[in-house]
């Protein structure tokens, strides 16, 4: 799967502040995600639960394009930093116009990403 959209409608995040491990099991099984967009109903929530992350238990290992929906790119700081130690380059964008924009750009199969920024 290159692409997974969370977003909520009319739903309330309940439950899902259990210190990101919810968060991060739901995660876990996307290990071929390239491209996120997370709206900004659970922006917050997944930003918590990755600053918890560690080498051990970084999750989304292919994403190379994320939108945390009103969030700042520095919110997840951590993430990107391991994300850069482990050699894998990350976009962070914060409203979707700009993950539409990127995600038209974005590299198709057997394409290199010369683009990405951190």
């Amino acid at each position: 799967m290159d692409y997974l959209h969370i977003c909520c409608y009319n739903c309330p995040p309940a439950g899902l502040d259990d210190a990101g491990t919810k968060w991060l099991e739901l995660l876990r099984p996307f290990t071929a995600v390239q491209a996120l967009p997370v709206s900004e109903m659970f922006a917050g929530h997944l930003v918590l639960a990755l600053e918890n992350v560690t080498t051990e238990t970084i999750v989304l290992l292919a994403l190379d394009l994320f939108c945390l929906e009103g969030q700042p790119s520095s919110a997840v700081g951590n993430f990107v930093a391991l994300r850069q130690l482990s050699g894998r380059p990350i976009t962070i964008v914060d409203t979707l116009s700009k993950f539409a924009e990127s995600l038209w750009s974005y590299p198709k199969e057997g394409e290199s990403c010369t683009s990405c920024v951190w």
